[in-house]
Protein backbone atom coordinates (compact mmCIF):
# COMPACT_ATOMS: atom_id res chain seq x y z
CA UNK A 1 0.00 0.00 0.00
CA UNK A 2 1.39 3.38 -1.03
CA UNK A 3 0.23 6.75 0.31
CA UNK A 4 0.88 9.39 -2.36
CA UNK A 5 0.89 12.86 -0.84
CA UNK A 6 1.11 16.15 -2.66
CA UNK A 7 3.24 18.66 -0.76
CA UNK A 8 1.51 21.43 1.16
CA UNK A 9 1.02 24.86 -0.33
CA UNK A 10 4.33 26.57 -1.15
CA UNK A 11 5.03 30.29 -1.33
CA UNK A 12 4.99 30.02 -5.13
CA UNK A 13 1.64 28.17 -5.08
CA UNK A 14 0.25 31.11 -3.12
CA UNK A 15 1.76 33.58 -5.61
CA UNK A 16 0.51 31.49 -8.59
CA UNK A 17 4.04 31.11 -9.97
CA UNK A 18 4.95 28.09 -12.08
CA UNK A 19 7.30 25.91 -10.05
CA UNK A 20 8.22 22.78 -11.98
CA UNK A 21 11.55 21.65 -10.54
CA UNK A 22 12.46 25.00 -9.00
CA UNK A 23 13.84 23.75 -5.71
CA UNK A 24 13.69 26.59 -3.18
CA UNK A 25 10.07 27.73 -2.59
CA UNK A 26 9.23 26.71 1.02
CA UNK A 27 5.85 25.89 2.54
CA UNK A 28 3.49 28.60 3.72
CA UNK A 29 1.73 28.41 7.08
CA UNK A 30 -1.26 26.90 5.27
CA UNK A 31 1.08 24.41 3.59
CA UNK A 32 2.42 23.28 6.96
CA UNK A 33 -1.15 22.80 8.24
CA UNK A 34 -2.04 20.82 5.10
CA UNK A 35 1.00 18.58 5.65
CA UNK A 36 -0.04 18.01 9.28
CA UNK A 37 -3.61 17.13 8.22
CA UNK A 38 -2.28 14.75 5.56
CA UNK A 39 -0.14 13.08 8.23
CA UNK A 40 -3.13 12.72 10.57
CA UNK A 41 -5.22 11.19 7.77
CA UNK A 42 -2.46 8.65 7.04
CA UNK A 43 -1.98 7.85 10.73
CA UNK A 44 -5.72 7.22 11.13
CA UNK A 45 -5.82 5.00 8.03
CA UNK A 46 -2.75 3.00 9.12
CA UNK A 47 -4.18 2.01 12.47
CA UNK A 48 -1.48 0.02 14.27
CA UNK A 49 0.64 -0.54 11.16
CA UNK A 50 3.98 1.17 10.65
CA UNK A 51 5.43 2.56 7.42
CA UNK A 52 8.51 1.17 5.71
CA UNK A 53 9.77 4.65 4.81
CA UNK A 54 8.81 8.11 3.64
CA UNK A 55 10.17 8.54 0.13
CA UNK A 56 10.17 12.14 -1.03
CA UNK A 57 11.09 14.45 -3.84
CA UNK A 58 14.18 16.43 -2.91
CA UNK A 59 12.52 19.78 -3.70
CA UNK A 60 12.16 21.93 -0.57
CA UNK A 61 8.36 22.03 -0.48
CA UNK A 62 8.16 18.21 -0.60
CA UNK A 63 11.00 17.68 1.86
CA UNK A 64 9.39 20.04 4.39
CA UNK A 65 6.09 18.16 3.97
CA UNK A 66 7.86 14.82 4.50
CA UNK A 67 9.47 16.08 7.70
CA UNK A 68 6.10 17.19 9.09
CA UNK A 69 4.55 13.83 8.18
CA UNK A 70 7.40 11.97 9.89
CA UNK A 71 6.53 13.71 13.17
CA UNK A 72 3.12 11.98 13.12
CA UNK A 73 3.91 8.87 11.09
CA UNK A 74 7.42 7.80 12.10
CA UNK A 75 9.56 6.58 9.25
CA UNK A 76 12.99 7.15 7.77
CA UNK A 77 12.96 9.85 5.09
CA UNK A 78 14.60 8.88 1.80
CA UNK A 79 15.21 11.49 -0.89
CA UNK A 80 14.47 10.42 -4.45
CA UNK A 81 14.69 12.98 -7.28
CA UNK A 82 12.50 10.70 -9.42
CA UNK A 83 9.54 11.95 -7.36
CA UNK A 84 10.15 15.57 -8.49
CA UNK A 85 7.56 17.63 -10.32
CA UNK A 86 7.63 17.75 -14.12
CA UNK A 87 10.44 20.03 -15.28
CA UNK A 88 8.90 23.00 -17.09
CA UNK A 89 12.03 24.64 -18.49
CA UNK A 90 11.63 28.28 -19.43
CA UNK A 91 8.19 28.48 -17.79
CA UNK A 92 9.53 28.00 -14.26
CA UNK A 93 9.13 31.15 -12.22
CA UNK A 94 6.55 32.64 -14.59
CA UNK A 95 3.09 33.77 -13.50
CA UNK A 96 0.78 30.79 -14.11
CA UNK A 97 -1.54 32.72 -16.44
CA UNK A 98 1.44 33.82 -18.55
CA UNK A 99 2.79 30.26 -18.60
CA UNK A 100 -0.57 28.86 -19.75
CA UNK A 101 -0.77 31.45 -22.53
CA UNK A 102 2.77 30.59 -23.66
CA UNK A 103 1.83 26.93 -24.20
CA UNK A 104 -1.81 27.32 -25.27
CA UNK A 105 -1.13 26.07 -28.80
CA UNK A 106 0.54 22.81 -27.74
CA UNK A 107 -1.06 19.48 -28.53
CA UNK A 108 -1.51 18.19 -24.97
CA UNK A 109 -2.32 14.70 -26.30
CA UNK A 110 1.28 14.33 -27.53
CA UNK A 111 3.15 12.53 -24.71
CA UNK A 112 6.53 13.56 -26.12
CA UNK A 113 6.09 17.35 -26.01
CA UNK A 114 8.64 18.86 -23.65
CA UNK A 115 6.76 21.65 -21.90
CA UNK A 116 8.77 24.88 -21.96
CA UNK A 117 11.77 22.86 -23.09
CA UNK A 118 11.55 20.78 -19.91
CA UNK A 119 10.14 17.26 -19.62
CA UNK A 120 7.47 15.42 -21.54
CA UNK A 121 4.62 13.48 -19.94
CA UNK A 122 6.30 10.29 -21.15
CA UNK A 123 9.56 11.18 -19.37
CA UNK A 124 7.69 11.85 -16.12
CA UNK A 125 5.89 8.49 -16.44
CA UNK A 126 9.16 6.61 -16.94
CA UNK A 127 10.86 8.07 -13.88
CA UNK A 128 7.84 7.84 -11.56
CA UNK A 129 7.30 4.21 -12.55
CA UNK A 130 10.97 3.45 -11.83
CA UNK A 131 10.69 5.14 -8.42
CA UNK A 132 7.45 3.32 -7.63
CA UNK A 133 8.93 -0.08 -8.46
CA UNK A 134 11.80 0.55 -6.01
CA UNK A 135 9.41 0.92 -3.06
CA UNK A 136 9.25 -1.84 -0.47
CA UNK A 137 6.13 -3.95 -0.63
CA UNK A 138 6.55 -5.36 2.88
CA UNK A 139 5.00 -2.42 4.72
CA UNK A 140 2.95 0.62 3.74
CA UNK A 141 5.06 3.45 2.31
CA UNK A 142 4.46 7.19 2.16
CA UNK A 143 5.57 9.09 -0.94
CA UNK A 144 5.64 12.89 -0.92
CA UNK A 145 5.59 14.28 -4.43
CA UNK A 146 3.91 16.79 -6.75
CA UNK A 147 0.71 17.09 -8.76
CA UNK A 148 2.00 16.07 -12.21
CA UNK A 149 4.06 13.20 -10.79
CA UNK A 150 1.05 11.87 -8.83
CA UNK A 151 -1.20 12.26 -11.88
CA UNK A 152 1.36 10.28 -13.85
CA UNK A 153 1.30 7.40 -11.35
CA UNK A 154 -2.50 7.34 -11.36
CA UNK A 155 -2.39 7.24 -15.17
CA UNK A 156 0.02 4.36 -15.68
CA UNK A 157 -1.45 2.39 -12.77
CA UNK A 158 -4.79 2.68 -14.56
CA UNK A 159 -3.06 1.48 -17.76
CA UNK A 160 -3.75 4.78 -19.49
CA UNK A 161 -1.27 5.99 -22.07
CA UNK A 162 0.64 8.95 -20.69
CA UNK A 163 -1.02 11.10 -23.34
CA UNK A 164 -4.53 10.07 -22.26
CA UNK A 165 -4.36 10.34 -18.49
CA UNK A 166 -7.65 11.78 -17.26
CA UNK A 167 -7.13 15.15 -15.59
CA UNK A 168 -7.30 14.92 -11.81
CA UNK A 169 -6.79 18.04 -9.74
CA UNK A 170 -4.40 17.01 -6.97
CA UNK A 171 -4.78 19.66 -4.29
CA UNK A 172 -1.97 20.70 -1.97
CA UNK A 173 -1.93 18.24 0.93
CA UNK A 174 -4.09 15.67 -0.86
CA UNK A 175 -3.50 11.99 -0.04
CA UNK A 176 -4.37 9.12 -2.35
CA UNK A 177 -3.83 5.47 -1.44
CA UNK A 178 -2.84 3.10 -4.21
CA UNK A 179 -2.53 -0.66 -3.94
CA UNK A 180 -1.99 -3.27 -6.60
CA UNK A 181 -5.24 -4.55 -7.98
CA UNK A 182 -7.45 -1.87 -6.48
CA UNK A 183 -8.68 1.58 -7.50
CA UNK A 184 -7.13 4.70 -5.95
CA UNK A 185 -8.69 5.73 -2.66
CA UNK A 186 -8.58 9.40 -1.62
CA UNK A 187 -8.10 10.13 2.07
CA UNK A 188 -8.11 13.85 1.44
CA UNK A 189 -10.12 15.57 -1.32
CA UNK A 190 -8.56 15.50 -4.75
CA UNK A 191 -10.20 18.56 -6.22
CA UNK A 192 -10.50 21.24 -3.58
CA UNK A 193 -8.26 23.39 -1.43
CA UNK A 194 -9.63 21.68 1.62
CA UNK A 195 -8.37 23.91 4.42
CA UNK A 196 -9.28 27.57 5.05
Amino acid sequence: MIYLVRHGQSEWNALRRTQGQTSHPPLTGLGRRQARCAAEAIRSDLGERQVAEIATSDLERALQTARIISEVVPGAIRLDPNWREQALGSLEGANQNDAFRAVAELNWLDPDIQIGGGESAHEVAVRTKAAFLRLSGAKPTVVVSHSDAIRSVLGWMGAAASSHVPWVEVANGAVVVVAEGGPPRWLAPANVEWLP
